[in-house]
């Protein structure tokens, strides 16, 4: 539990860090910098998560795509080939400003068994996206 977070690591770094916590006093801190996927529009891309484990990807909707609106309708399809993935979405000004969703703390969210698929109205001032899909159970899906 870090933070409030469970952090899910590997089993031999897992006993690694297990042997340094008697080593550690109260100011030790863990820092974990999750990978995060660039998407393309209507590209699609075929992925795969463990069971309770959560995959990471951004996209930022190009501004020539409002084709001088302010807003878009965006569709985010997540089909599984087998498992039961979830999609989570927060959406912002900038990339590097939306924080990472995550199951109970997200904006938006598609949890139904089979496929998932989202429709989101998105603005010239908010093109930005961050999603997690998570493996309720092991996935492999198509996003």
């Amino acid at each position: 539990d870090v933070g409030g977070y469970v952090v899910s690591v590997g089993k031999s770094w897992g006993d690694r860090l297990a042997a340094l916590m008697p080593s550690l006093d109260t100011a030790a801190s863990l820092r974990v910098t999750p990978r995060v996927g660039a998407l393309t529009i209507d590209e699609e891309r075929d992925e795969w998560v463990v069971e309770g484990h959560g995959n990471y990807y951004s996209l930022v909707y190009p501004e020539e795509r409002f084709n001088g609106r302010t807003s878009a309708k965006l569709t985010i399809t997540v089909t599984p080939e087998f498992g039961d993935p979830d999609l989570f979405v927060n959406v912002g000004a900038s990339a590097d400003t939306i924080p990472l969703p995550v199951r109970h703390a997200a904006q938006y969210s598609e949890t139904s068994p089979g496929d998932d698929a989202m429709d989101l109205e998105i603005t010239a001032e908010m093109p930005a996206l961050k999603l997690m899909i998570l493996g309720a159970d092991a996935s492999n899906f198509t996003l």
